[in-house]
């Protein structure tokens, strides 16, 4: 009898797992390779790639379909790296200061709260495109109140939406944050809309 191997990897939670035999998980991996390199080289892709490969049972022809369940066949094409242009690719929105990331645009928004929440998406994307995942939710309160639009009593619900920000730390300490899949395309979104909007 075989030893079951696993192999998981997430690109930014584009998860592919895979589960069977050493040789088929081998196999698998080595037919995989080329997309793993390429999420791994990707911060922001335009589809979710979550699949589950297992190997077949010995005692049926096929394994029974389950949510998430792809053939490797089926993978669809990663989207490149918006980061290919870095923030100089939306003038209108980011200017690297000496390393550090600034939104130079007007803040969109009807109320406090939706604008603090898009500075944390607009703040989110920027640090994605500098290839980094995670920032401080203290850096958004930051650029809340640089830009006039913190509230402070108020700051942490913008967090609280699960599907578009994924939140680390504790009630009342340090926070680190992370857009979501749908966090990032709400953000490139809301960029791109600052960009055509420029004056």
């Amino acid at each position: 009898m075989d030893t079951v191997s696993k192999f998981k990897f997430s690109a930014s939670e584009g998860i592919i797992e895979l589960e069977g035999s050493e040789a088929f998980v081998s196999k698998q991996l080595e037919e995989l390779r080329e997309l793993i390199v390429q999420l791994s080289q990707t911060s922001l892709t335009k589809v979710p790639v979550k699949y589950t490969v297992a190997e077949p049972s010995p005692s049926s022809e096929e394994r029974p379909s389950a949510p998430g369940l792809l053939p490797t066949q089926e993978f669809p094409p990663i989207a490149p790296a918006d980061s290919s242009g870095g923030l100089s690719s939306y003038p209108n929105t980011f200017e690297d200061m000496n390393g550090t990331l600034r939104i130079v645009a007007d803040i969109p928004g009807e109320s406090t709260k939706s604008k603090m929440r898009n500075v944390a998406l607009i703040y989110g994307y920027g640090c994605v495109i500098q290839n980094k995942e995670l920032f401080p939710a203290d850096a958004v309160r930051q650029v809340c109140q640089d830009h006039g639009c913190l509230d402070g009593g108020n700051f942490s619900k913008i967090f609280t939406d699960k599907t578009t920000f994924v939140v680390e730390g504790v009630k009342g300490g340090n926070k680190t944050i992370k857009l979501s899949f749908q966090g990032r395309k709400q953000a490139k979104h809301l960029i791109e809309s600052i960009e055509a909007n420029a004056s």
